[in-house]
């Protein structure tokens, strides 16, 4: 069988959204329709904020840090939102001609302002060729962050009283 047509090799490849959710909705509410390649991982917002010590736009930097420098839809991050650091060379995109491979699959979701979606070749790397283990190693990231997060708050000092 022939190559795909290119307008539906642009399709797979186009839309779908990886990198911060970047939203004006207040709350941390599951309201942006968009889809995800097969494979993907999105970091709860909870887990952001605390990474940027309750800021979520500093936990969203720093989650582009650890996880790829690309914004929404694999667009480049504004000059303010780059770190220092080197970017990590961008991975080879390869066109689809035919059946289906983990992270061609578009998935649709609903997500939330504050998350962050990680791709699945990231998300295959960090678990070293197998991304089931990449889930899991993230699974349990994301569980020892809220941990970190709670003993923060249990550390906190109450509210100034008038």
């Amino acid at each position: 069988m022939g190559q795909a047509p290119w307008w539906e090799r642009r399709e797979a490849t186009g839309m779908m959204h990886s990198g911060p959710i970047l939203s004006a909705v207040p709350g941390r509410t599951d309201k942006i329709n968009t889809s995800v390649r097969s494979g993907s991982y999105v970091l709860p917002a909870e887990t952001i904020s605390h990474m940027g010590q309750s800021n979520s736009m500093a936990g969203l930097k720093l989650a582009s840090q650890m996880f790829g420098h690309s914004g929404p839809y694999g667009s480049p991050l504004a000059k303010g939102a780059r770190s220092s650091l080197p970017k990590p060379p961008a991975p080879m995109m390869k066109f689809a001609k035919g059946g289906e491979a983990t992270g061609d699959k578009a998935v649709p979701v609903v997500l939330a302002g504050g998350e962050h979606v990680i791709d699945p070749h990231i998300v295959q790397n960090i678990g070293g060729g197998d991304i089931d283990r990449g889930h899991r190693i993230l699974d349990a990231f994301v569980k020892l962050k809220r941990k970190e997060h709670i003993e923060t708050l249990k550390r906190l000092k109450p509210p100034a009283k008038d």
